[in-house]
């Protein structure tokens, strides 16, 4: 997982909202549906994205 990180981001940081909108602000955008599976690798992401719009 490091490796693919590393050939999408290059040098920017992981936190970075282009690697994920977790970290974009997201104060104002419109209601969102989230969808996650019980055996998806980014379980708890839908939480962290739910904090990131609040």
């Amino acid at each position: 997982m490091n490796f693919l990180a590393e050939q999408y981001l290059g040098r920017l940081p992981r936190q970075t909202p282009l690697a994920s909108p977790v970290f974009a602000d997201l104060h104002g955008i419109a209601p969102l549906a989230i969808f996650v599976g019980s055996t998806d690798r980014c379980w708890m992401m839908p939480s962290q994205l739910r904090e990131a719009m609040s």
